[in-house]
């Protein structure tokens, strides 16, 4: 670090702070113009990055951050993120990502990366892909395959033995004639999950009933490659 001068580091920290705060940094901001320097970006794109695990990048108007696990689109703890949906652990939390790569799954197909394949999403037809996509790994759960749960959750990371738990748990409502009316536990659960993203920036959320992809959900799939070989990944496994 002794090769960047203090202003380039004191500039490197006010853009990561920014962008980590807002998960956004825009054209017009003093810190999307201090990126531009140089020096401040290779602060921040080699010594930053790999410290804080973190990806940040600039797409046409806008400088984003996200984290270089791919775990989740949103660079926050744990904690914060399950506060923010108001969930009850670490298992629901794991569900709120699955159900957000389900949706990211459905948006972009592995032949689009860097531009959404459809536009809109009702919330029902997300529910059922989620519903659908969790369908195999609970034949696997209640037919006692442990050893290729066990793989699976070795490759990819996730506690699915917890996510089938948890989905499961909560009890659909029988003869909903439509969803923005339903009770269920497993819509409002999405909505919780819908909601967040809208906060976070990645979608439009309509009356509760349809999400949209927002460019910065389109940077992040576009830029972020470890992003998009997770997601391929597990789009291939829930296939």
């Amino acid at each position: 670090m002794s090769q960047f001068s203090r202003g380039a580091l004191e500039k490197a920290c006010l853009v990561l702070k920014r962008a980590m705060l807002q998960g956004r940094v825009g054209i017009g901001e003093a810190e999307f113009r201090m990126y531009q320097e140089t020096d401040v970006k290779e602060v921040i794109l080699d010594v930053f990055q790999p410290v804080f695990r973190v990806h940040v990048f600039q797409e046409d108007e806008a400088l984003y951050v996200v984290p270089s696990d791919a775990q989740s689109l949103i660079y926050k703890s744990d904690q914060v993120r399950r506060e923010a949906m108001n969930l009850r652990d670490q298992d629901e939390l794991h569900l709120a990502d699955l159900c957000a790569m389900v949706l990211g799954s459905v948006f972009y197909n592995s032949s689009a990366h860097s531009r959404p394949t459809r536009a809109v999403i009702g919330l029902s037809e997300w529910f059922h892909e989620v519903d659908r996509n969790i369908g195999k790994w609970t034949q696997e759960y209640l037919t006692g395959r442990k050893e290729e749960l066990e793989a699976q959750e070795l490759q990819t990371e996730i506690n699915i033995t917890g996510i089938v738990e948890k989905w499961h748990r909560m009890r659909l409502k029988e003869g909903a004639e439509t969803y923005r009316a339903s009770r269920s536990e497993k819509i409002s659960f999405l909505k919780k999950v819908a909601q967040h993203l809208q906060e976070e920036g990645l979608v439009q959320f309509y009356d509760e009933r349809e999400l949209a992809p927002t460019e910065k959900w389109s940077a992040i799939m576009s830029k972020h490659y470890g992003m998009l070989e997770r997601k391929e990944y597990i789009t291939n496994l829930l296939a």
